[in-house]
């Protein structure tokens, strides 16, 4: 850019330098030279802050674009990762075969519950029968015991 404004301000001397030698209106020449000088200042005085910028934003988009390539590259390799559509079929049906497992088990574990307190209901009877027929028992051994010594 600065080379334009430079062959700009050489082409608008040579066309002064013609001009004079045609008008001899050196004055608006001069008008026409300090206009461009002072764009081409003007532009040189922004030129450091406004390329400092750029590279600045630069710098930033590189930053992004580097992240978003860290961060797809991420998702890439978790994708290759992940088990075919075949695979997460045949896991389903695992799934299932196995919960159907897991409800028979605990139905099971519910029958075998019942099943142990009716047991165990049962033993307390037989225990409670037992304790009954030695009492009786006890009571006959006496009564014969009477008995004998009756006789």
């Amino acid at each position: 850019m600065v080379e334009t404004y430079q062959r700009q301000i050489r082409e608008i001397t040579n066309e002064l330098a013609g001009k004079s030698n045609e008008n001899g209106d050196d004055a608006g020449k001069f008008e026409i030279l300090a206009a461009k000088e002072r764009e081409i200042t003007e532009f040189t005085q922004k030129f450091t802050a406004e390329k400092s910028e750029y590279e600045e934003e630069i710098v930033e988009n590189q930053r992004v674009i580097a992240a978003l390539l860290e961060h797809m590259q991420k998702t890439l390799g978790r994708q290759k990762k992940l088990p075919s559509s075949g695979a997460v079929d045949e896991m389903k049906a695992d799934l299932n075969f196995k919960q159907r497992q897991l409800n028979d088990a605990e139905m099971t574990a519910a029958k075998l519950q019942v099943e142990v307190e009716a047991r165990t209901a049962d033993l307390d009877k037989i225990r409670s029968l037992e304790s009954r027929i030695d009492k009786e028992m006890e009571t006959v051994a006496e009564g014969i015991n009477k008995m004998e010594d009756e006789m």
